[in-house]
C-alpha cells in the first residue's frame, strides 16, 4: 500500500492538492475494495497498515516469497553480527597499538590522547546516530571520552589509566 499510497499522492500533487488527508486515503481504500473486489484483497499488517496483494498470486507463491525473504533477513542478520564482531577487533586493535608508558606524577596533556580517534569516532556515531558530525556537543564530548577511557582501561588491562583513574591511586 506503501507505494500505492505515494501514487496516490503525487496523483493529487499534480491536481494542486499538497497534503492527502486520511479521510482520502480511505476514500481511496473503500474505492479500491468496490472496483476490484474479486481481483484484490486488502488485509491490515500488524502495525495497521494496509497490505494490497492480487488474485494472481497464488498461496504457494506467498509461501516462497515469504520464505525467501526470511532467509535473506536472517542472512543479513548475520552478515551484521560479523561486522559488529570485526569492528570490536578492529578498534580493540587501535588501542592496544595506541599504549603508551605512563609516567608518575601523570601528565594530563600526554594522557588526553590515550582514546584512539578510531575509537573517539565510534563512540561519537554511536551516541548521536550521525556519521558526519562537525562538532559534537559537550555532552557527546563528555560522554565519548569517558566511555572511551573505561575501553582504554578495560582492553590494556588497566596497563593504560585514563585521567580519571590516576587521580584515585
Amino acid at each position: 500500500m506503501a507505494t500505492l499510497k505515494q501514487q496516490f499522492e503525487e496523483s493529487m500533487s499534480c491536481h494542486g492538492i499538497s497534503k492527502v488527508t486520511y479521510s482520502s486515503m480511505k476514500n481511496l481504500h473503500r474505492k479500491l475494495e468496490k472496483e476490484l473486489a474479486e481481483s484484490i484483497h486488502i488485509c491490515p499488517d500488524d502495525s495497521g497498515k494496509l497490505l494490497v496483494y492480487g488474485d494472481s498470486l497464488s498461496k504457494s507463491d506467498l509461501v516462497k516469497r515469504t520464505h525467501a525473504l526470511q532467509v535473506e533477513l536472517d542472512a543479513m542478520r548475520a552478515q551484521s553480527v560479523e561486522l559488529v564482531a570485526k569492528a570490536a577487533l578492529l578498534l580493540r586493535n587501535e588501542i592496544k597499538q595506541n599504549e603508551t608508558n605512563q609516567t608518575w606524577p601523570p601528565d594530563v596533556e600526554q594522557d588526553k590522547d590515550i582514546i584512539p580517534q578510531s575509537v573517539s569516532k565510534f563512540l561519537q556515531t554511536l551516541l548521536t546516530g550521525k556519521t558526519a558530525s562537525p562538532q559534537p556537543s559537550e555532552r557527546v564530548e563528555r560522554l565519548t571520552n569517558s566511555l572511551g577511557s573505561d575501553l582504554v582501561f578495560a582492553v590494556t588491562g588497566g596497563k593504560t589509566k585514563p585521567p580519571k583513574r590516576l587521580t584515585l591511586e
